[in-house]
């Protein structure tokens, strides 16, 4: 059992069919872990693939082993009647295990039924003005109260000798009065806790003098062997591969190269989610452009996606993911996966895809994607390996792209990709 482990049950508000009404939506909980927990994150509604509603949503402190709500912070007020999806991903801080955080998609029919009459509520006031039976307090309230609120005399309790003595230790800023400082001068020498170190200090004029003054008042020994003059130091300069080189040159006149290379990286991510229903061929979801320079040897692409597979009744449906390159000549396909999935099984994708130009620039990569099929003990275990391909003349700006597609869809079914990024690194 791990040590902190909250998983979601299942959407306890709105019902699978609700009226046309607001309401807060509520989530089912449960601490999995050994500790005490407070599940958190958020949920979504959608509307026919469009997002309609967005919510942060919290429990109290669940024991473990206890069940309890996560409510959206929000109310929910559905646009008209008709059917709605609802998501959601809740986990806790230090969470360790994530294949139970993600809300299954569940469906909602909104119905045009009128909302219950108001509840009448009698005049109680007295009640919460002094001397009543439910008399209000404001202590620990948030916010200010609506009369001015004069406060308690409390200046002893900030200074010596109180119960909340003002620390200015660690504040920034001048205070208004002069602070004499400390005498220290034994704690920058060679024997004491904040050695002065001054190999760094290039540039600085008669160094050798500054050198014998520290020696003679007892401060640690000045070594300037390996001090660069700043007359010495050469401005940075391009290499002309998007690197930067930092030169040096030595007091003998001879020059010797330093380099300091910046690597480069780019990204692509998807905001929110991106809904499909079948039938439908290769579409593009996440692109990696890289410029002429970028596409070199060295460069790799890193995509990460997830997100869940809801089918219909009907046989022989697959999803389809390829991950390939554009180039200037063509589209180069380097991985294929085809996920194949039954009729009326909710599916829970996650999957890593990495791709690069190898120094013989010959493009390779390898994926590994794990499907999740609710109620079987282990989770899926799809893992692609490819070998390089022939060799292929890679020139010019191009992109790195991951597709998805579904063979034998039927309507009814929907893949919902909502949390993909890519990522490219550009080595030295």
């Amino acid at each position: 059992m791990a040590d902190y482990d909250v998983g979601v049950i299942a959407l306890t508000t709105p019902a699978a069919t609700a009226p046309l009404t607001p309401t807060r939506p509520v989530v089912s909980v449960r601490n999995n872990g050994l500790y005490d927990a407070v599940a958190s994150g958020y949920i979504r509604i959608y509307s026919a693939g469009r997002l309609v509603f967005e919510s942060e949503v919290w429990s109290d402190t669940l024991a473990p082993g206890a069940t309890g709500s996560a409510s959206s912070v929000k109310y929910w007020t559905p646009e008209a009647e008709g059917p709605y999806m609802v998501y959601g991903h809740i986990t806790t801080p230090l969470d360790q295990v994530e294949s139970n955080n993600n809300l299954a998609p569940t469906a909602v029919q909104i119905s045009g039924e009128a909302p219950p009459p108001p509840m009448v509520i009698p005049i109680h006031a007295s009640q919460h003005e002094n001397g009543g039976s439910d008399e209000i307090s404001i202590e620990g309230l948030l916010g200010r109260a609506h009369d001015p609120q004069p406060p308690f005399a409390h200046a002893s309790n900030h200074q010596p000798g109180g119960a909340d003595i003002l620390e200015v230790t660690g504040l920034e800023g001048v205070l208004a009065d002069p602070q004499t400082p400390k005498a220290h001068a034994t704690t920058h020498r060679s024997t004491g806790d904040d050695v002065l170190n001054v190999d760094h200090l290039a540039g600085i004029t008669n160094l050798e003098r500054v050198a014998r003054k520290g020696q003679q008042a007892g401060y640690c020994e000045l070594d300037i062997s390996s001090a660069i003059p700043v007359v010495r130091l050469a401005p940075v300069t391009p290499s002309g591969d998007g690197e930067y080189r930092l030169r040096f040159v030595q007091p003998s006149g001879a020059r010797d190269w330093v380099e300091h290379i910046a690597s480069a990286s780019v990204t692509s991510a998807i905001e929110g989610a991106h809904y499909f229903t079948p039938p439908f061929g290769l579409q593009e979801l996440i692109r990696l452009a890289l410029t002429e320079a970028q596409a070199k040897p060295g460069t790799a692409g890193i995509f990460d996606l997830s997100g869940s597979i809801l089918t219909a009744v009907g046989a022989g449906q697959s999803v389809d993911i390829v991950l390939g390159y554009q180039e200037p000549a063509g589209f180069i396909q380097l991985l294929a996966l085809s996920i194949p999935v039954a009729s009326g099984v909710n599916y829970f994708l996650t999957g890593h895809l990495s791709c690069g130009m190898q120094p013989l620039r010959v493009l390779s990569g390898t994926a590994h994607v794990v499907v999740d099929v609710p109620g079987t003990p282990v989770p899926d275990q799809h893992f692609i390996g490819w070998s390089p391909s022939p060799l292929v003349s890679v020139g010019g700006a191009g992109f790195f792209k991951v597709l998805i597609g579904w063979t034998g869809g039927v309507p009814g079914s929907i893949v919902n990709i909502y949390a993909s990024t890519g990522h490219g690194v550009i080595l030295p």
